[in-house]
């Protein structure tokens, strides 16, 4: 179920039976003859599928990342740091509403080793 499909106090019954989300992370970057929302459309699209026979919850694409495409018009990039630091942020305001478990979904080919996006103090709640 996507939240934007949601209003807050459904969100909240839900909250009532289970504390998972899911976050799909984008990114909008060239794809050659491909649309510019490519890895938006596939972040989603991979997060709904698996988390809609659970009944777990979505929320909206990430659309912005870390890519190397700056060159190309319409491909705009995030800092590394400015990345973790907006997932850090939205993992936080999360864990304060009551979701204690959930997942990113990373486009595959952007997978940064190292990064963790886990919010200090909460030993890999969300991660």
């Amino acid at each position: 179920m996507r939240i934007r499909d949601l209003n807050w106090m459904q969100l909240e019954a839900y909250l009532g039976g289970d504390d998972r989300i899911v976050l799909p992370v984008g990114s909008t970057e060239q794809h050659a003859y491909l649309s510019l929302e490519t890895d938006n459309i596939l972040a989603e699209r991979a997060s709904v599928e698996a988390a809609e026979p659970l009944g777990v919850p979505v929320l909206p694409v990430l659309p912005y990342g870390v890519t190397g495409f700056t060159a190309y018009p319409g491909s705009p990039t995030l800092l590394e740091s400015t990345l973790v630091a907006v997932l850090s942020d939205v993992v936080d305001s999360l864990l304060g509403q009551g979701f204690a478990r959930g997942q990113r979904s990373w486009r595959k080919h952007r997978v940064r080793q190292g990064v963790d996006t886990t919010p200090a103090g909460q030993g890999g709640a969300l991660a």
